[in-house]
């Protein structure tokens, strides 16, 4: 006998407010060149060769953006780059805030297990983006920046490779011009 599903009650359960726990970090997270260290530290946890940071001083277009709220974030910016490539454990990791996928796989070999260094970006910008694996990801926790972005998991990514025509679309918002090959490596824009 197949049992009539009765109404149990509302929904109601926990949730994390995305700002605050960003907030709580950061308070928790000293500014200054520590920030710099876990941009070092992630390239090394990707088995990067190569790291370099540049200051952009540039002012880039803003016609060809796909919402009118990321004008502000046109410059200037803190660009870094390194020679790793993230995996699909990595995308999935930098999602998870203090719940790093990296502690299950990296048996501590690896310096960015807790799931929380990355977010001492959020001491220089709103909208942190980056570059992968030729996708283009961007987080955007106050989900208030990125067109069409959803509340409850506020960021984007677009694969470039899958995806050409939105390099030509918004060709304002891919402020890292490189070949294809090139995307494999990680780029960071912070404005």
């Amino acid at each position: 006998m197949e049992q009539k599903e009765e109404w149990f009650g509302e929904d109601f359960g926990q949730k994390i407010d995305l700002t605050v726990r960003i907030r709580e970090i950061l308070r928790n997270y000293p500014e200054g060149t520590s920030i710099l260290k876990e941009l070092v530290q992630n390239a090394d946890d990707a088995g990067a060769r190569e790291v370099r940071l540049c200051l952009d001083l540039r002012q880039h277009g803003t016609e060809g953006l796909p919402s009118l709220a990321l004008a502000q974030f046109q410059g200037p910016a803190l660009l870094v780059f390194n020679d790793g490539v993230f995996t699909d454990t990595d995308f999935r990791s930098i999602q998870r805030i203090g719940d790093s996928l990296k502690k299950d796989t990296s048996k501590g070999g690896k310096t960015g297990r807790f799931g929380i260094g990355f977010n001492s970006v959020y001491h220089l910008t709103e909208l942190p983006a980056f570059v992968s694996a030729g996708k283009w990801c961007s987080f955007d926790p106050q989900a208030k920046f990125l067109p069409n972005v959803n509340p409850a998991n506020p960021g984007k990514m677009v694969d470039f490779i899958k995806y050409p025509e939105t390099v030509k679309r918004y060709p304002d918002q891919v402020c890292i011009r490189v070949k294809h090959q090139r995307w494999g490596g990680r780029a960071a824009c912070w404005g």
